[in-house]
């Protein structure tokens, strides 16, 4: 019988993989759907933005490492705001009776520096450790880097990931634009989830975030959470919306201190990036959308290993375990492969999901330069033509 059970188990198993893996949508159908995610909503924030980017103080409290050798050549202008995408319709505020049901394609999971006087800790010290410290950090933006990703349940395909990134004028100062864009694939066509966008904006004067937007989509629901940090306040207000039908039936809006720093759900990748990861570490990083918390990185060891898109690459294998599902990262354990070298190229994410493993791998990787375009339509275009190649 148990052999009998065990049958069953694997053959249903095979089966579901099977099914995960159907054929995604026409690529009219995916484009229509990315176009109609609604913009980031920065452009209606001038005032904010003036606020936050026009403050000097801060830079004094911002200790900056030293940048890697390679500097990237800056866009000088920036992309004009892509034309309102919105579909949804704001209705008076109900209470809440459902959850949004969130997507299950976000991705679990620049040059950073540990500073002088945190000294590395032992690299075989639990990732949980609370002596980990929390580090500063300079972001590893190369203006025009798109990078695609499949993503992987087990064996089956169920989406595509967009990491990219633009330098922009805003106020009068230059910032960094972070995009992450997903689409999903086989059974996510299907049950509708996946189609989901995650902006930062980032200060190049202190390498901090000030702006965070991401929206999740699911079969009927959907969620748009936006997010203002004050560096300078040390305070974020985030606002989320939930939508069903297109229509807005809950709102909240809350403001959350800090003590330091923070750095968004996106731009904390940027700065796991940048860090100096070429010898045994361990780290902190802090993390806010809606909370703040520490997202901890440590060294595990340097590896080499071919990759199909960027060659054959040495690279370094960190553990990052987070407390929150917040913006790129999800709460838990995740494995993050890192080249050694000045490109420090994301190569891979490895973490554990509901009845298997979650591969996110590296497919693509291109520099768009000043051609690069954020609005939903393009991102999704190049999208599909890099993983088609």
């Amino acid at each position: 019988m148990r052999h009998y059970l065990q049958t069953l188990i694997i053959s249903g198993g095979f089966l579901l993989l099977l099914f995960f893996s159907g054929c995604s949508e026409q690529s009219e159908v995916v484009i229509q759907k990315t176009e109609a995610i609604p913009e980031d909503g920065l452009s209606s924030e001038t005032s904010f933005a003036e606020e936050v980017l026009t403050e000097t103080s801060l830079q004094e409290e911002i200790i900056t490492p030293v940048l890697t050798k390679k500097t990237p050549s800056p866009v000088e202008q920036a992309t004009p705001p892509p034309k309102s995408a919105s579909v949804m319709q704001d209705t008076p505020i109900v209470k809440e009776t459902e959850p949004v049901e969130d997507s299950t394609l976000i991705a679990k999971s620049e040059k950073i520096t540990i500073d002088e006087e945190d000294e590395p800790t032992d690299p075989s010290q639990s990732s949980q450790s609370a002596r980990a410290p929390i580090s500063k950090a300079t972001l590893l933006a190369i203006p025009g880097e798109c990078i695609v990703y499949t993503v992987r349940w087990n064996f089956a395909h169920v989406g595509k990931l967009l990491l990219a990134c633009k330098k922009e004028k805003l106020q009068g100062s230059d910032v960094y634009h972070f995009v992450g864009i997903t689409l999903p694939e086989g059974l996510m066509t299907k049950v509708g989830y996946g189609y989901n966008r995650f902006d930062s904006y980032v200060d190049v004067k202190t390498n901090l975030p000030f702006y965070y937007y991401g929206y999740y989509a699911g079969r009927k629901s959907s969620q748009i959470t936006t997010t203002r940090i004050n560096q300078r306040k040390k305070e974020l207000t985030y606002e989320t919306k939930k939508y069903r039908n297109n229509v807005m039936y809950a709102k909240t809006t809350n403001t959350v201190p800090f003590t330091s720093y923070v750095y968004d759900g996106l731009s904390v990748f940027y700065g796991v990036r940048g860090m100096n990861i070429g010898n045994p570490c361990n780290f902190s990083l802090p993390v806010g959308i809606t909370k703040v918390w520490n997202l901890r990185v440590s060294f595990i060891e340097k590896k080499t290993q071919t990759f199909p898109s960027v060659g054959r690459r040495n690279y370094v294998l960190l553990h990052t375990e987070g407390d929150e599902d917040q913006g790129i990262f999800k709460a838990g354990k995740l494995m993050v492969g890192i080249s050694a070298d000045e490109e420090k190229i994301p190569l891979f994410f490895r973490g554990s999901v509901p009845l298997g493993t979650a591969n996110i791998d590296i497919v693509a990787r291109v520099n768009m330069g000043d051609k690069l375009s954020l609005d939903s339509k393009s991102l999704t275009n190049l999208l599909l033509s890099l993983s088609k190649k």
